[in-house]
Order: structure tokens, then sequence, then C-alpha cells
């Protein structure tokens, strides 16, 4: 949730190892990859880029980091973010808000 904007819905894998996939619906923004560590109990700091493009030429990167607090009771997890639009090595925008996020929970097929 970007403060004042609309809502952003991403897919994001968090690995084991300490490994971070995200993925974005918009066909201008590539598959991003990044770390998380621990920080202390429930808290994480996440860093990812996603390569950024203009109807298929590249432009420069998205880089987005997070401070984010798991609720292991109900598989949720929320705190600030940030989003810096880097072209040409240089920051020419910044986007702050809130993630939200909840594990995809495992369904079985319900098929006859």
């Amino acid at each position: 949730m970007p403060t004042g904007g609309d809502p952003v819905i991403d897919f994001s894998t968090m690995t084991e190892g300490g490994g971070l996939i995200s993925t974005d619906p918009d066909p201008n923004v590539s598959a991003g990859i990044g770390t998380w560590v621990r920080t202390g109990g429930n808290r994480f700091a996440v860093t990812f880029f996603h390569f950024l493009s203009d109807a298929g030429a590249p432009l420069g990167t998205l880089k987005v980091r997070a401070e984010i607090t798991l609720d292991s009771h109900t598989d949720t997890l929320s705190g600030p973010f940030r989003t810096d639009v880097v072209i040409g090595g240089n920051v020419v925008q910044s986007i702050c808000g809130t993630v939200q996020a909840r594990r995809i929970s495992v369904e079985a097929p319900d098929c006859p």
C-alpha cells in the first residue's frame, strides 16, 4: 500500500537461506531478487531489486527495502517499505508505504 496510492499486488517467496524472489504484474518490471535477514524476534529486513524497462528497453531498477514483522498466529506480515526508482544510477523517485502480506495456504484439490 503506497502512501496515497493504489495497492500493488505482488507475490514473493522467501527462502530458508535468506533469499527472496518476487514477481510483479507490471510488464515493465522484471522478476525481483534479493535477500532477507532476521533483525530480532519476529522482525526481518528485506532488500530486493527489479529491472525496470520501457516497452522492453532497459530503463533502470527498482530497489525495494522493508522492515517487516511476522505474526506467526495468522501467517501474515506487515511493516514499512520504501521503493526507489533508480535511472542512470540516480534515485529519481521514492515511494513509501506499508507492506501487508499473507502466506499462501496449501489447499487440497476439490475434484470429484
